[in-house]
């Protein structure tokens, strides 16, 4: 099981593009502060339950990566089918 995440540079707080709005600064950056406490605490809990999760940062899509993002999601999710695959044949 493969679960892919688009995060978007704002919401999330990206590191190189997050720039809090002027008004209600602090309200701003309390929220989006929540929102990458959620982001870990659902990352974890999907890896606990046999999740693997991909986290993009919505600026990688921007930047023509479009192709190589989805190979790799190709990739992972094949290869994961595959070795479910072997293992339910045991």
């Amino acid at each position: 099981m493969v679960c892919v995440f688009i995060d978007g540079c704002f919401w999330h707080g990206c590191p190189k593009h997050f720039q809090p709005p002027k008004i209600n600064t602090e309200w701003w950056l309390e929220k989006v502060e929540d929102n990458r406490r959620r982001d870990k605490r659902k990352t974890l809990m999907l890896k606990k339950h046999g999740w693997l999760v991909l986290r993009y940062w919505e600026h990688d899509i921007n930047q023509g990566n479009t192709i190589k993002i989805a190979k790799k999601i190709c990739q992972v999710v094949s290869k994961r089918a595959h070795k479910a695959s072997v293992t339910s044949k045991r």
